[in-house]
């Protein structure tokens, strides 16, 4: 949440850099005149930006400022939410129909913007035929079907291979 700006009378300096209502400068003012203005035109005087100086006030409708603040910040969220990292776990021994699953789950997460990591773990002796797994992790990649980029090569590890995909 965004702390909450001064308005109108909670405003205690002398003088205010004021903005209009359509976003142009009107100059330093002093406060009871930004008052004024603000109430002549039925808006609210808001504090922008308190520690310059002097502080910038501007005259607006309070309650869209603080709507479009929020608007803003829930958009930040979902932007940063995107870029997660989703894990897909196959195996040497995968079915195709199996396989088909784990691809429309990657899918969704590619076109929902997430980063994917998939990861082939090896167990026991697969882990001495690792040419074969690396062939079959690599049509793996192949029956993906929409257009994807390789943000980490694929990376042979003593337990399989992963690599890590995105959008």
């Amino acid at each position: 949440m965004l702390p909450r700006p001064r308005l109108n009378n909670q405003i205690r300096v002398p003088q205010v850099r004021l903005i209009d209502e359509t976003g142009t400068s009107v100059g330093i003012v002093d406060i009871k005149t930004a008052l004024e203005m603000a109430y002549e035109k039925k808006l609210d005087l808001v504090e922008i930006s308190p520690k310059a100086v002097p502080p910038v006030a501007r005259i607006i409708d309070f309650g869209k400022f603080q709507y479009q603040q929020e608007k803003q910040l829930r958009k930040q969220k979902t932007k940063h939410k995107a870029a997660g990292l989703k894990l897909i776990k196959i195996s040497l021994g995968i079915a195709e129909n199996d396989a088909m699953i784990k691809i429309k789950k990657l899918v969704e997460f590619l076109e929902s913007g997430h980063k994917v990591k998939v990861d082939m773990f090896l167990r026991g002796r697969e882990r001495a035929n690792k040419d074969f797994a690396e062939e079959k992790f690599k049509k793996f990649l192949l029956m993906i079907a929409v257009p994807y980029k390789t943000e980490q090569s694929l990376k042979k590890l003593p337990t399989g291979f992963n690599v890590v995909l995105s959008r």
